[in-house]
């Protein structure tokens, strides 16, 4: 049996609309998953952070921003590829933010603790009590070291056991120092001792320590310069070379050898950026 050409064409574009549908479908539930999946993430992330932003706006401007880079990269002449990757490489970059975020707050709150300590020991010695000379504390004390105190004396007024609140600060704050203070806080509290004198040692402890970290981070800051021209490098020498010659170079944004290139770019830069960031940081 032979089909008509008219029944022919009609079957191939029922097929085509049918795919197309779907295609869109498709397309529809994926934009919901991300967009629900970014607002979850942001909110978790930025709740822990105490910065309380709407995360639907915080989505528009990230949706925003995603247009104007590829509006950006491709009216520069990068290219509808360069374009792409760079507006998908921005759209992957919240969690980088986040953790950088992060990051931040931890040594911002780890670079208070001496002085925190010294003046809750301070508090100690003139009678207070523990939760006297917190409250006293958090009174005076900036964020982020000041929310996470505050935080501590809410869970120790509504009845959660001391133990159970230093574990929580230390999973907030998951840093070395901040382990040895809440280790220090529950040594004590089990066992007795001078608890005053014990966070003054801390604190000169520490002090020392971050004195010892500024100094090192002051003689490796050459190095992390040097790590991320290095690795800059290679970026703006493609695109120089694209603006001065760019029928040579459509080849690496039009041929599959020319993407694999610069995949096999991206991999090396990673890969030195990374070893150049494991000789700069040094533990102390």
């Amino acid at each position: 049996m032979t089909i008509a050409p008219p029944t022919l064409v009609v079957l191939m574009a029922s097929l085509a609309a049918g795919m197309a549908l779907h295609a869109g479908h498709v397309c529809r539930i994926t934009w919901r998953r991300y967009q629900t999946f970014f607002q979850d993430t942001a909110e978790r992330n930025l709740s822990e952070m105490f910065l309380f932003i709407d995360p639907r706006a915080l989505f528009t401007a990230n949706l925003m921003l995603l247009i104007l880079v590829f509006a950006v990269v491709a009216i520069a002449g990068g290219g509808l590829f360069l374009a792409t990757l760079s507006a998908l490489v921005v759209g992957a970059s919240p969690p980088l933010v986040y953790t950088t975020l992060r990051r931040r707050r931890l040594r911002t709150a780890v670079s208070q603790l001496p002085d925190m300590l010294l003046s809750l020991s301070t508090n100690l010695r003139s009678g207070l009590s523990f939760t006297q000379a917190l409250e006293t504390v958090i009174s005076h004390q900036q964020a982020p070291l000041g929310q996470e105190l505050a935080l501590v004396l809410r869970e120790l007024r509504i009845g959660v056991p001391h133990a159970e609140a230093m574990d929580n600060l230390h999973r907030r704050l998951p840093e070395v120092e901040i382990q040895l203070l809440t280790a220090a806080m529950k040594i004590s509290r089990e066992i007795g001792g001078n608890l005053a004198e014990t966070l003054e040692r801390i604190s000169d402890t520490l002090r020392k320590r971050l004195q010892m970290e500024g100094k090192i981070h002051s003689l490796t800051a050459q190095g992390r310069l040097q790590g991320l021209v290095m690795t800059g490098l290679p970026v703006f020498l493609v695109i120089a070379l694209n603006q001065l010659e760019p029928r040579a170079m459509q080849f690496l944004f039009s041929a599959w050898y020319g993407w694999a290139t610069i995949a096999l770019i991206v991999l090396l830069e990673a890969v030195g950026y990374h070893f150049i960031q494991r000789i700069v940081n040094i533990d102390v």
